[in-house]
């Protein structure tokens, strides 16, 4: 095609019509902002597409999940930033929101959801629309954690006050403040699928995990199987071999403070790293707002939706198996939804 681009856009217009949406805009393909002046420089940026719906009055943004070199690169910048940045356009933030709503979230994923509204403008196209039009954000794996984000920066905006804005994420990452994440309820929705591994992956679930192995034998393994992860990783995206080395000594740092003090402690520090915490590495984070967890009934095998939070002492650990994995594809949650009837 001499124009992918709009050829893919196309298709998307056609397969959303017979439902009754129209594309109103959209960002196919995923990539990183290199413009000079932009507010998010260097940020990679996930692909999205918004729609709206006439006769239900509705706007949706969807945010793909990871597909691609850049998807991944999002995924990985797992340190901590705040919500309301310092930078943030003082625009779209209400002074006396600025502390309800502030809180620790996942670099990447914040990254992304402000240059998809501030710097795409698609906070412009949906402040365009009639004030009656609700908006729903949605995505999967990380367009989901973007998709909440993307929800929680709507809730401090001024001009969003008063309008209808929610958020549903299926198979939502680790990705705000337990304090953020209780804010949350009522406006975003995460799913999870039976034993799905991404939601579960915070610092604190994965120091439970590193206990489990306790025999000489499983940890050599599992430093082998680590060491094999980061090499391939870092060939996949093309890093300097120094910043593998430099990220692998950050990380026996957040190791070694891991083991010395209790997270969430004023000792948890990592003495090899510059007052940077095992938290700030790692991410403490949790999903936001209500859980509808669907789970899977061991005496019958027949599933059932369970609304909770990430309190819930079945989400409090990872599980150890192949199907943690599986059960973290979008299709097999649409299996799930359409043998209970729910609407997907």
């Amino acid at each position: 095609s001499a124009n992918p681009e709009a050829e893919a856009a196309w298709f998307l217009s056609s397969l959303v019509a017979p439902q009754g949406y129209v594309l109103l805009d959209e960002l196919l393909q995923s990539g990183t902002d290199t413009r000079e002046r932009s507010w998010t420089k260097g940020a990679k940026r996930p692909a999205f597409a918004l729609l709206a719906h006439p006769a239900t009055r509705e706007l949706v943004l969807v945010v793909r999940g990871t597909q691609d070199k850049h998807d991944h690169l999002i995924d990985i910048d797992f340190a901590t930033d705040r919500l309301l940045s310092p930078k943030h356009p003082p625009f779209a933030v209400d002074p006396t929101q600025r502390e309800a709503w502030d809180g620790a979230v996942h670099r990447g994923m914040v990254k992304g959801a402000r240059y998809v509204l501030f710097e795409h403008g698609a906070r412009s196209a949906l402040l365009a629309a009639p004030s009656d039009y609700s908006i729903r954000v949605v995505g999967h794996s990380l367009g989901a954690g973007t998709a909440a984000l993307v929800v929680a920066l709507l809730a401090a905006d001024p001009l969003f006050q008063g309008r209808d804005v929610t958020g549903v994420g299926f198979g939502m990452p680790a990705c705000v403040e337990p304090a953020l994440a209780e804010k949350l309820k009522g406006r975003v929705t995460s799913v999870i699928h039976r034993e799905d591994v991404v939601p579960r992956l915070s610092f604190t679930n994965l120091m439970k995990l590193r206990e489990q192995f306790n025999r000489d034998d499983e940890k050599e393994w599992c430093r082998q199987q680590i060491e094999k992860d980061v090499e391939c990783l870092w060939r996949y995206v093309g890093w300097p071999k120094g910043d593998k080395d430099k990220l692998l000594e950050e990380v026996q740092g957040v190791k070694s403070a891991g083991s010395q003090a209790t997270p969430g402690s004023g000792d948890d520090r990592a003495r090899g790293g510059a007052g940077v915490s095992a938290r700030n590495i790692a991410g403490d984070l949790v999903c936001p707002g209500y859980v509808i967890h669907l789970r899977e009934r061991p005496e019958s095998g027949q599933y059932e939706a369970a609304l909770t939070d990430m309190t819930d002492p079945l989400l409090q650990r990872i599980m150890v198996s192949a199907r943690s994995f599986r059960d973290h594809n979008m299709q097999g949650y649409l299996d799930v939804f359409r043998g209970l009837r729910l609407r997907a």
